[in-house]
């Protein structure tokens, strides 16, 4: 039979959540109460008037909410206070801070929000020391036109969803070296933001956090690929694995980035509408590419597809204008999805991996400079619209393997004359060749 051991007691506590779960479970052995009274702090919720029953030498009185703040700050006999500090661990505002601070009490999440900041002010060079700021609320800037420049307070790890957003004069932003999360749409339509430097220790970058920055031209991921973070209890921060939906659509003047190594996905529409993104590099981790990733990056002109990749979602490079080479080099892309190369009228060559198993709709519509293309033996369909307007292809090469072709699939491709159609075939859809072009079975 399995025994409790004392050195198991802290992990027991944090279950306990009432007095008499401790009555309860200080019947067990004198051993366990023992144990209990040399605790220096509360592992759980604990009301003041069973502090020194069951914490006497506690010096450090965790609170987890407002109302066991309330019944500590209103317990009559304050000599069980005495030489003891209260550790307030849920979040209050900056003013609830500035009433609550003494020495005896010690604020780990202080958060600014929109009332603070229309009673404090913006300038937080000018806030004295304490409390110490850990977040910016949400939509605390919101809509704040006359902000220039923001130096975050060194101690914030946390901006909120909307924190900046449409703040249309904000020009400068000084993170924090210690920020960790950047909100949804935080700094969304900043429309005269230049440049940002995102510091290394930021492990979430929120949806649309810079959607619409028409202004901003660079963004520099500093010191991302160094040595792992370290936080002060020297445990590993976690590293930013994601660059969300929407996150940089719409930065119209971004032209350079260079995405950081533990970068594993990239979310829908991340650099759409970026048209003037032309150099753009991709770690060798990233194993997942949204869909209208790349959509209208007019100014792309080649990519180097990573091997892990194995989705690419439909749309990624819809009416990247320019991109002219395209390396896909790994072999876990089974699906070449719809739209992908849609509007691509620069591309001339594209090689389709031998394990690819299908080509969706319209993948390939408007490439009006796709010369050849080889379709492997392991492709099974084609899907509608596939070809259209592919105006300068003259030569297509369909295996055996190929069991369907969709509707209008080489539709006003002009310059093709002839196609070898495999025995393999099983279904041609409606009008998939123009006419004038010679269909011959293999």
């Amino acid at each position: 039979m399995t025994k409790l051991e004392p050195s198991h007691l802290t992990l027991v506590l944090k279950y306990l959540k009432t007095p008499d779960d401790y009555v309860k479970i200080s019947q067990v052995s004198k051993k366990v109460v023992q144990s209990i009274s040399f605790l220096t702090s509360n592992p759980v919720p604990i009301p003041p008037q069973y502090l020194s029953k069951f914490f006497p030498k506690a010096t450090e009185i965790n609170v987890w909410d407002n109302e066991q703040l309330t019944d500590y700050l209103t317990f009559a006999d304050f000599d069980i206070l005495s030489k003891r500090y209260l550790n307030i661990l849920f979040e209050v505002d900056y003013t609830t801070a500035k009433s609550l601070q003494s020495d005896s009490v010690v604020l780990k999440k202080v958060t600014f929000n929109a009332t603070d900041r229309k009673t404090y002010g913006s300038n937080f060079k000018e806030f004295s020391e304490l409390p110490h700021i850990s977040a910016l609320d949400d939509c605390c800037f919101e809509n704040e036109n006359n902000i220039k420049s923001v130096d975050v307070p060194q101690t914030v790890t946390r901006l909120g969803n909307k924190c900046f957003s449409s703040c249309s004069s904000l020009d400068s932003v000084v993170f924090s070296k210690h920020l960790l999360e950047i909100g949804d749409e935080c700094f969304a339509k900043c429309n005269n933001l230049i440049s940002i430097e995102i510091p290394s220790t930021v492990t979430l970058l929120g949806d649309s956090s810079f959607q619409d920055c028409g202004a901003l031209d660079l963004v520099n991921f500093s010191n991302y690929d160094q040595m792992p973070m370290y936080n002060k209890e020297f445990s590993e921060l976690g590293c930013l694995t994601e660059i969300k939906t929407n996150t940089f659509n719409g930065c119209t003047r971004l032209q350079v980035v260079e995405i950081p190594k533990c970068v594993a996905s990239l979310g829908d529409k991340c650099f759409s509408g970026c048209s003037d993104l032309g150099g753009i590099t991709i770690p060798k981790g990233l194993t997942f590419i949204g869909p209208y990733c790349f959509e209208d990056n007019s100014t792309l002109t080649e990519l180097t597809i990573p091997t892990k990749v194995d989705t690419i979602g439909e749309g990624a490079f819809k009416g990247c204008g320019s991109l002219k080479e395209l390396t896909i080099s790994g072999n876990g892309i089974a699906n070449v999805g719809d739209s992908l190369f849609e509007g691509c009228s620069s591309l001339k060559q594209f090689n389709v991996s031998q394990y690819v198993k299908s080509i969706g709709i319209e993948t390939f519509k408007g490439c009006e400079n796709l010369r050849e293309i080889v379709i492997p033996s392991n492709v099974s369909s084609i899907g509608d619209n596939c070809f259209e307007n592919c105006k300068t292809l003259k030569e297509i090469t369909l295996n055996e393997g190929l069991l369907s072709i969709g509707n209008y699939c080489f539709k006003n491709c002009t310059s093709l004359t002839e196609v070898e159609l495999p025995k393999s075939i099983r279904k041609r859809g409606r009008e998939c060749f123009p006419s004038g072009i010679t269909v011959r079975n293999k």
